[in-house]
């Protein structure tokens, strides 16, 4: 879904929780440095390809962060910022006990999936 679109559909979100974890989704992707991505698929398919793996998690966040740290140039620098507001996303997820597949089905969906 288009992050803008997303941004005006959590306006009204009642799920203070729920809601934070979007805002922070929608913050990593608008702090991705490809000024073309507006849309949270096509975020959540360049993560995975720039973690190298098929399902994105805190652990591989926090290792590529880690490992690119004190690496980085401009463009890394944007896209380590993204990740962190991704990983942010993921903790608060964890910590509310929220699957990133309702997170998911919320972004896709017209309404807030139950459950």
């Amino acid at each position: 879904m288009d992050f803008s679109e997303l941004d005006d559909k959590i306006e009204n979100e009642l799920d203070y929780n729920l809601k934070n974890i979007i805002a922070l989704i929608i913050d990593a992707v608008s702090d991705f440095p490809e000024l073309d991505l507006t849309d949270t698929d096509e975020y959540f398919d360049r993560v995975k390809t720039l973690l190298g793996t098929n399902t994105i998690n805190m652990q591989s966040i926090d290792d590529y962060i880690t490992s690119k740290r004190n690496k980085s140039n401009e463009k890394e620098f944007w896209v380590i910022i993204s990740l962190n507001s991704l990983y942010e996303a993921y903790i608060l997820m964890d910590f509310y006990k929220i699957p990133f597949e309702k997170i998911k089905r919320y972004i896709d969906e017209d309404s807030t999936p139950t459950g």
